[in-house]
């Protein structure tokens, strides 16, 4: 089997990764080895057919892939705003003392800016959509002359909700279509998809989510020259030749928490994974 490049990145503690020729199908790993190995897998998946999209979910896999343009672009903004926010901590020498002089004050609530958590927003809405849109599409499936808009997703947290949901949104599945929805339900232990709902409903109702900078960081003052020494940190230089370091503690660089409790770009890139997988495992129903 000849398989061309794939590329990888960090997510807290865990590995997301992609072939080049499917940028579209993610997988995790706790390394690289593991994700290579769930790489390797879902290539055979792709190349014998078997996630070939039904025409009908073509809305619903949109919404995944937007969701995804929008989580790589996070990264990237949130390294932007802590580069800028430390180059705001450098005073410079003092004129008194001919000390240099950092001033390392933290707001007392390290939340990021409204725009970067109503971007962590838009990607659970997007993956909510997508399973909304799903359900939708197989309903009329179903049922062709069906003219009403109450199917969607069902995200429950017991039996009894669950029963009332299969009569309401979920009317137009079939019973083996229902039991699968079911058996993913959090009560049943799928912590992902009632994060999931928390965080699109919160974004969606009330607010932006919160995500909360975490980042340790070693803040070194040495000569230009020596930029070598300190890879992976931001680089400031400064008048006199010499440069600030700042270089986050943990080797996967900054650190971010979603709504006070969970790994901010971990959590966000497995909520995808995880609507990828349900949205597939419904190809066979179309």
């Amino acid at each position: 089997m000849t398989m061309i490049g794939y590329r990888f990145w960090h997510a807290g503690d865990m590995l997301l990764g992609c072939w080049e020729e499917y940028p579209n199908d993610w997988r995790n790993g706790s390394d690289e080895k593991e994700l290579k190995e769930n790489l390797i897998d879902i290539y055979k998946k792709a190349k014998s057919g078997r996630l070939k999209a039904p025409p009908e979910l073509k809305n619903a896999l949109a919404k995944i892939y937007k969701a995804q343009e929008e989580y790589l672009s996070l990264p990237d903004k949130i390294d932007e705003f802590l580069c800028e926010y430390i180059k705001g901590m450098i005073k410079g020498k003092d004129q008194e003392t001919g000390h240099f002089v950092i001033q390392a004050q933290h707001p007392e609530e390290s939340i990021l800016p409204s725009e970067l958590q109503v971007l962590a927003g838009q990607i659970a809405e997007n993956l909510r959509s997508a399973l909304d849109y799903m359900i939708s599409e197989l309903s009329v499936k179903n049922d062709p002359d069906l003219n009403e808009r109450i199917p969607q997703f069902a995200i429950v947290d017991d039996e009894q909700k669950f029963e009332g949901a299969s009569n309401t949104w979920l009317k137009y599945l079939t019973d083996d279509q229902k039991a699968f929805v079911e058996k993913i339900q959090p009560y049943h232990g799928n912590e992902l998809l009632r994060l999931l709902r928390e965080v699109a409903n919160t974004s969606k109702h009330r607010h932006p989510p919160e995500i909360i900078d975490t980042t340790g960081l070693d803040i070194y003052y040495d000569e230009l020259s020596n930029k070598e020494l300190y890879e992976g940190a931001w680089v400031y230089p400064q008048e006199d030749g010499g440069a600030v370091f700042a270089k986050p503690r943990s080797s996967n660089g900054f650190s971010v928490v979603l709504m006070n409790k969970y790994d901010g770009l971990k959590t966000l890139g497995l909520m995808i994974i995880h609507v990828q997988e349900i949205v597939r495992a419904f190809y066979k129903y179309f």
